[in-house]
């Protein structure tokens, strides 16, 4: 009889399933951060957070000035009408100021999120994290505004257009292994999010960006296999158009390391498999031919990645890994030499193979 009225008495906890139970409906859920530059020696913090079950309404967003984010949280809630959870900040999207002072290394989101396993998506903004927010608010509502901003980001890298933050971890893929990091970089413009490239850091701090052309032939040397659909710029005269549509698939790319002469050198492989409209490649070989047409395309894929390659080196950034592999492959050089100014004045090669899959002899349709 003891037993089983002490039993009774834990039933009613078992209901509740826990001590301090807290209804959740009345939890807000931080799903987006943003952290930008104050005047003075602190931070500007913006939290995105939507309600559950009133997955319409629009994401509430609060604003407050801290240094570090755990800090920023726990003022929030000093003032905010129902407490803030951050079961997963989806996204943490920097103001590219403080990622040029290298400010992300000192975020410590693993404070304030309830699941460690699951991390931040990352990203600079040329514009205020805040105004990006409330950008993406009018665009999308509720708990789909932050998913907006994923499915942009997943489809412009699947365009080669930024990074895929799927693919990266800040912390763990970059840092741990002495990787350069690359995240996408966006802005909020003319009510609309724009992805305006890919911000490059050296030594944990922004140095530079790329264009969203040019993040294209950065993706396809730092990417061993990848599908991405890319435009193309053709030298060639189409009644004034001046781009034209090559969608590229199964393309695969090799970046090796040698010494020659007491010099680093850099060879650069890429292979490229694709195919032209074929209206638009009938008009090409009719015009110049299909040799001509076939080497002009593999010319520019090759300009362009050395020019990638010149821009990177310029800063000393090294998203390749180049580092890595010439401290494994070329130890006694690594270690005799300032690798930063080897790897600016090394020489890099490209050699670059495109298959085009378009019939060599096109019947014109026009």
């Amino acid at each position: 009889m003891k037993k089983a009225a002490i039993l009774l008495c834990f039933i009613p906890l078992i209901f509740c399933g826990c001590w301090d139970q807290e209804v959740f409906e009345e939890n807000t859920i931080i799903l987006g951060a943003g952290v930008e530059k104050n005047q003075d020696s602190t931070y500007h913090f913006t939290f995105v957070s939507g309600n559950n079950g009133n997955s319409e309404d629009a994401l509430s967003i609060n604003t407050t000035e801290a240094f570090l984010i755990s800090e920023a949280l726990n003022k929030t809630n000093n003032h905010a009408t129902g407490a803030l959870k951050s079961g997963k900040i989806q996204t943490i999207i920097f103001a590219e100021d403080v990622a040029r002072e290298g400010y992300i290394t000192k975020i410590d989101s693993h404070k304030i999120e309830e699941v460690n396993r699951f991390l931040s998506d990352y990203a600079v903004s040329e514009t205020s994290p805040e105004q990006v927010f409330k950008t993406i608010n009018l665009i999308k509502p509720g708990d789909e505004a932050l998913s907006y901003l994923d499915d942009l980001l997943n489809n412009a890298a699947k365009s080669g257009f930024c990074p895929d933050v799927s693919y990266y971890d800040y912390d763990l893929d970059f840092l741990n292994s002495n990787i350069d990091p690359i995240l996408p970089l966006i802005a909020a413009e003319n009510d609309k999010i724009v992805v305006k490239g890919t911000a490059l850091f050296k030594d944990k701090k922004m140095v530079a960006k790329l264009s969203a052309e040019e993040s294209v032939f950065a993706m396809l040397a730092i990417n061993k296999t990848s599908d991405f659909a890319y435009t193309i710029g053709t030298p060639y005269d189409l009644g004034g158009e001046n781009k034209v549509i090559f969608q590229t698939n199964r393309c695969s790319s090799k970046v090796s390391t040698s010494i020659e002469n007491n010099r680093l050198e850099l060879k650069v492989k890429v292979k490229i498999n694709g195919f032209f409209d074929k209206i638009i490649w009938a008009e090409l070989v009719e015009k110049v031919g299909y040799k001509k047409a076939h080497a002009i395309t593999e010319q520019y894929f090759k300009r362009n990645i050395e020019q990638v390659f010149a821009t990177v080196q310029s800063y000393e950034t090294d998203p390749f890994n180049v580092q890595g592999m010439v401290n494994g492959y070329h130890h006694n050089f690594y270690e005799t030499h300032d690798f930063r100014e080897a790897y600016k004045n090394a020489k890099v090669t490209v050699e670059t193979k495109v298959n085009i899959k378009n019939q060599e002899n096109p019947t014109p349709s026009f």
